[in-house]
């Protein structure tokens, strides 16, 4: 056996090589091939023969190589198994050391500082990155120019993580001006994601695609770099809720598959924004997706990547007008995200919290958290991120009913969301937009009357399909009649106590059910008081219907026009115009698709639905 495995290591057979060694127990040998050949066993991304390889020889023997204390580091790492990756690291840290190899010792600097880049965590990746630069600068190691750049690069992508867009872009460049493959890693694409300009991360992520450009090895996991996982993030970001779904199924599967559970993990996050964006699913489900990458992210004891679905927490808490949750969620995220100095998520968190606060008529808080994010956003250098702001603070504003603050801001986020080109916001809900859409009608009405950019305003109502209104109720009327009768205007439920007339009630129930016409008064006598006499009818139907005008819009300002129920020539009836979710008639358009459905598995999906 011993002849085969020497004749097997001169013919270049090192597969063969080393199964010789290791059925005869010459580990010594084995890993003297593994330290010349286990790199590139890793290039091929062939990560379960590396670790199968490496777990045969004892720690004496592998000792005795960097590389092979390294190599374990790596297949630890992309197997998301961290702790056990940065205690190989270390060895092969003080391995390099005690025979003073500086080039391995870099090397292990950087798989170290790889950890921290993973998990996005840059105050300990700076540390680290900051030692191997040093001394591989120092050292005028061999081929310095190019590994020096590949640390130039990791230096950019820890800017990233930290929300300085514009130092990292400076070092991209001195990474590239060294022969750096800037595409590896996505990076240019989550500099562009970070700073706001989508379009730009699509074009760049399109573009890997196409040319084949991933990481330095096609075959590696990518950590939170997942090509699928940055587009699902942008999709979430953008409104595209079904593609962000698609998506992020895909990088939960590609993690199971990888087995690399944090890419697993991130899938689960960028899914629960997903089903937020989704009418059709429940909030308890993107509430479910949050809490299981949660415990993923537990079970890997990686604190900081709890930060993202915490914040998700804190959108979906604070819509539902839990604002204790929501403001434990997002305080619980920003101490992660602050302990590692990542501003750009800070920011966004903070934003978070803000929005809840609105949400929840915290005024003071509301304020608070609004300054917060501006100052965080601002060292940033993200566009959307000022598009955001602005809006919210021109609701906040609003909702208080302060024109003059409210026209400075409302002027910044038109020209923010103009310049940007995010008119999406409008139109799509989004991860940080307001999750009922008629928002924004009476705020652009506003803005008309005003003269807040009233020309670009008037086309942004004529966009929206909005006709030329005084007044507008900002909400979409939400209404359950499968099961007991319930009500919400925008994201608060009218309670039996708003109902001052049984009358209102059914004088609405019937408006709902001939909802797609007018119905003359005397046939509404009919069916709602058939005994009453025709003066008697007439004046209880007047009541009935000021005091359903009375429920729909509460803070319609008196002798105004309503804009729910409105009049036509001489019969009654829902305005055409009004935004009204029903859900018996949703529960339809789910039925019918599914019946006529000719996919077995599709058509099973929409009746399970309805």
């Amino acid at each position: 056996m011993m002849d085969s495995a020497h004749y097997f290591e001169k013919k270049g057979l090192w597969e063969e090589a080393l199964y010789c060694y290791e059925k005869i127990g010459q580990y010594r040998a084995a890993a003297a091939i593994m330290d010349e050949q286990g790199m590139e066993l890793l290039e091929m991304g062939k990560l379960e023969n590396l670790q199968e390889r490496l777990a045969r020889i004892p720690l004496e023997d592998k000792s005795r190589y960097c590389s092979l204390l390294f190599l374990e580091g790596e297949v630890y790492r992309y197997r998301s198994l961290y702790k056990q990756a940065e205690a190989c690291y270390e060895q092969a840290i003080q391995t390099a050391d005690r025979i003073g190899n500086a080039e391995w010792k870099s090397k292990a600097l950087e798989g170290k500082a790889k950890i921290y880049l993973d998990t996005i965590q840059p105050l300990k990746a700076e540390r680290i990155l900051a030692q191997a630069i040093e001394l591989r600068e120092a050292a005028m190691l061999d081929g310095a120019a190019e590994e020096t750049g590949r640390l130039y690069r990791l230096l950019a992508e820890n800017l990233i993580n930290s929300g300085q867009a514009l130092k990292a872009e400076k070092w991209i460049e001195r990474a590239r001006a060294m022969g750096v493959h800037i595409e590896d890693g996505n990076l240019e694409a989550r500099l562009t994601l970070r700073t706001g300009r989508f379009e730009e991360t699509r074009r760049i992520l399109s573009d890997v695609k196409t040319n084949g450009h991933l990481d330095e090895k096609q075959n590696l996991p990518q950590s939170h770099r997942e090509k699928d996982l940055l587009l699902a993030l942008i999709e979430a970001f953008t409104g595209n809720g079904m593609q962000a779904k698609t998506l992020s199924q895909s990088g939960i599967q590609h993690g199971i598959d990888i087995q690399a559970p944090f890419v697993e993990a991130c899938g689960w996050i960028r899914m629960g924004h997903a089903v937020q964006l989704n009418e059709q699913y429940d909030l308890a489900l993107a509430e479910k997706c949050y809490e299981t990458a949660l415990d993923i992210m537990g079970r890997l004891s990686i604190e900081r990547g709890k930060a993202e679905p915490l914040m998700g927490l804190c959108i979906l808490y604070g819509s539902r007008r839990e604002y204790e949750r929501a403001a434990e969620a997002g305080r619980k995220a920003l101490l992660e995200t602050e302990q590692v100095k990542d501003v750009w998520l800070s920011a966004l968190i903070t934003l978070c919290l803000a929005i809840a606060s609105i949400y929840n008529d915290r005024h003071k808080e509301a304020s608070e958290n609004l300054r917060k994010a501006e100052s965080l956003i601002n060292q940033c250098g993200d566009e959307y991120g000022s598009m955001l702001h602005a809006f919210w603070k021109s609701y906040y504003y609003y909702s208080l009913n302060d024109v003059p603050e409210f026209k400075t801001a409302f002027s910044i986020f038109l020209k923010r969301m103009k310049t940007g080109g995010y008119e999406f916001f409008l139109k799509k809900r989004t991860t940080f937009g307001p999750r009922d859409l008629q928002v924004f009608a009476p705020m652009l009405i506003q803005a008309v009357k005003q003269s807040i950019m009233p020309g670009y305003a008037e086309k942004l109502l004529e966009d929206l399909k909005i006709p030329r209104l005084n007044a507008h109720p900002g909400y979409t009327l939400r209404v359950q009649t499968l099961g007991q009768f319930r009500l919400w205007l925008g994201n608060r439920e009218v309670e039996d106590r708003d109902w001052q007339r049984g009358k209102a009630k059914e004088l609405f129930q019937l408006f709902l059910t001939k909802r797609n016409q007018f119905l003359m008064k005397e046939d509404i006598f009919q069916i709602l008081w058939p005994v009453h006499e025709e003066k008697s009818a007439d004046r209880d139907f007047k009541v009935a219907l000021n005091a359903l005008n009375n429920v729909l819009e509460p803070a319609r300002i008196a002798r105004s026009a309503p804009f729910f129920i409105i009049r036509e020539g001489i019969g009654y009836g829902i305005n055409p115009q009004a935004a009204i979710e029903l859900d018996s008639r949703i529960f339809e358009e789910w039925a019918e698709a599914g019946l006529v459905e000719k996919n077995t598995e599709k058509s099973m999906e929409e009746l399970e639905r309805a």
